[in-house]
């Protein structure tokens, strides 16, 4: 398998006392479609804020 085009690896986003975002490891591969789904559009920006 080739490496991934996107690779995220123990990500965590902390703000004041909370944790926004908790060791996350993710990886895509070329050719995969990856997309953020959620109720709440800033949730969706935080994200990619991140990267």
């Amino acid at each position: 398998m080739s490496s991934p085009v996107i690779q995220i690896t123990s990500l965590t986003r902390r703000f004041g006392e909370k944790n926004a975002v908790d060791n996350v490891t993710l990886d895509v591969q070329a050719g995969e479609i990856f997309g953020f789904l959620g109720h709440n559009p800033s949730w969706d920006w935080g994200w990619m804020s991140n990267f």
